[in-house]
């Protein structure tokens, strides 16, 4: 994204907090097999938006967008072979929020580790997360935590999990002042057009990247692509995002 909505993004974030801590109109996420289902989408309609999620601040459900908020989100649930999944094709950023704030009983060290399904199509061309001009991903999936205060403002604390054009493996890029930490977990074209299934104890990944304990409940998951910065094109597919025992 480029500086100037860099700018935005982080206002939007900044005045989230009263979004948060209102009321979501989501329930316990289902228990199957002993994870916590975030979403797989088999629930929803084939060319619909899914129905669990929520614009970025988690103050409007997906449910509740009018036609002309619908259309600036280039998200889409497909089905292939019996299986639903969610697809972004497009340029412009539009985060995805499940709120995870308000689900009553969630303790996230009972539920640490977070598992979850990408399948990229098309990378943004010369897209790198370290050089905000450029920061752009295929994918990226947060787990987003408590406010901070910088200043006079307070700004929340994030892993971000993604999938990067061109930095390695391995690769921790930060933004937002530090408070959002970014992990590549995959680079490059290699296994283009094919399902991979990744899993992260986020616990641990905040324990080692913020060198203190997370607090029980984060604030959300966002889900997000993006192509706007380098004004090319991202293509990626989620599924079967789950919050799992370590047992």
């Amino acid at each position: 994204m480029k500086p100037f909505i860099i700018s935005l993004f982080i206002l939007n974030i900044l005045f989230s907090v009263s979004a948060y801590s209102q009321e979501p109109h989501t329930s316990l996420p289902e228990i199957r097999d002993g994870v916590l289902l975030i979403d797989n989408f088999e629930d929803d309609e084939v060319g619909t938006l899914p129905s669990k999620w929520f614009d970025q601040i988690a103050e409007v459900s997906t449910l509740e967008f009018d036609e002309e908020e619908r259309k600036k989100y280039k998200w889409e649930v497909l089905e292939e072979d019996g299986n639903k999944f969610l697809r972004y094709d497009g340029n412009r950023p539009k985060h995805l929020n499940f709120p995870l704030k308000k689900v009553e009983g969630l303790n996230i060290y009972d539920y640490s580790i977070l598992s979850w399904k990408w399948r990229p199509h098309i990378l943004p061309e010369g897209a790198r997360e370290d050089k905000n001009s450029l920061n752009d991903a295929v994918a990226s999936i947060y787990v987003v935590w408590e406010m901070k205060r910088i200043l006079f403002q307070k700004i929340p604390r994030s892993v971000r999990y993604t999938w990067s054009s061109t930095l390695e493996v391995g690769s921790n890029p930060t933004n937002l002042f530090g408070n959002q930490q970014i992990l590549v977990l995959r680079s490059g074209k290699d296994g283009l057009g094919e399902w991979h299934t990744f899993e992260r104890n986020i616990v641990k990944d905040y324990q080692d990247l913020y060198g203190e304990n997370p607090p029980e409940r984060p604030l959300a998951i966002l889900i997000f692509s993006d192509a706007s910065s380098t004004k090319t094109r991202a293509k990626n597919d989620f599924d079967d995002i789950y919050l799992k025992s370590q047992l």
